[in-house]
């Protein structure tokens, strides 16, 4: 019974967020999960429907993983989402193709947090920037959504200079220079 209650304590630990106010630093970093991500998304000629050469609806499935720093009123945002792509056909409900991990990155650094909204839950916090990822105001932004060998999203802005592609089986689309697409700066903006 000790054992247990060791163990839901630890868990119930890991699972709040991590939320620390350097002394004397200004510095505010956070580290918040939250297990429901879930998206029903159909491809029709396009994204994995490439892949499958049909159109396909993928059930995706995730786990979110955000960590964030706060400091002199700049915030840098990591997002990490883990979890599976399920892959049905559209032309026949119900028909399981394929079922494969699915992974997301994004990260950003928004000077001044005039792009970025925090969002307040309790004592958890984090930041979103992908409503508004575009914005010339926000001074970097990269975004990869991964099927692994299936598909591959990315989009990325720095100070305005924007751009998006994708590629799946023989399709590519949004960047003519090669795969993969590379950001126009690399991400490297530290608060």
């Amino acid at each position: 019974m000790r054992r247990v209650m060791v163990y839901f304590i630890t868990v119930a630990m890991l699972a709040m967020p991590l939320v620390a106010l350097a002394e004397g630093s200004g510095t505010e970093t956070g580290h918040y999960s939250w297990g429901e991500f879930h998206l029903v998304q159909d491809y029709y000629s396009w994204g994995p429907a490439c892949y499958y050469g049909q159109n396909v609806r993928v059930v995706y499935d995730a786990t979110n993983i955000w960590t964030y720093v706060l400091k002199k009123g700049n915030v840098t945002e990591t997002l990490v989402q883990n979890g599976t792509a399920k892959i049905y056909e559209i032309d026949t409900p119900g028909n399981l193709l394929d079922e494969c991990a699915f992974t997301v990155m994004e990260r950003f650094f928004d000077e001044g947090v005039d792009v970025a909204i925090r969002h307040d839950y309790g004592t958890s916090v984090w930041y979103e920037a992908s409503h508004n990822w575009w914005n010339a105001n926000l001074e970097e932004y990269e975004y990869i959504w991964k099927i692994p060998g299936v598909y591959d999203f990315r989009c990325w802005n720095r100070r305005g200079d924007w751009g998006y592609a994708w590629t799946s089986g023989d399709c590519e689309v949004g960047y003519p220079d090669g795969w993969p697409p590379q950001p126009p700066h690399p991400f490297n903006s530290t608060p």
